[in-house]
């Protein structure tokens, strides 16, 4: 039986196909905005900003371009001892029984 020769398919560039459809949806999707606007023109108040997110109020840039460039250092907690341990374990579970005991009146009274 004679052996079949495989055809060679072409070559597709598939992420510029991606990328031209991608910019195709793009301009669609402006001009459904546009449209959006002169239907209803006093919803401009909206932002129709398209591009990176604003810096969050309350941070400083310095932390915001460290922590972007990934070199923010994390945070180190301090050791905590058995006695601080113990002291956690019996107010945790202190409280607890406190809820535990407020649950049982709670279901005595009807």
């Amino acid at each position: 039986m004679p052996r079949r020769r495989r055809q060679r398919r072409p070559f597709i560039d598939l992420q510029a196909l991606a990328r031209a459809g991608a910019a195709t949806r793009l301009y669609e999707l402006r001009d459904e905005i546009a449209a959006i606007h002169r239907a209803f023109p006093g919803l401009g108040s909206g932002s129709t900003h398209v591009g990176r997110p604003r810096r969050r109020p309350g941070r400083s840039p310095s932390l915001a371009n460290t922590a972007s460039a990934g070199h923010a250092r994390r945070r180190r907690r301090g050791k905590l001892s058995a006695a601080g341990r113990a002291a956690i374990s019996a107010a945790q579970k202190k409280r607890w029984a406190a809820i535990k005991k407020e649950k049982a009146n709670a279901a005595k009274k009807p």
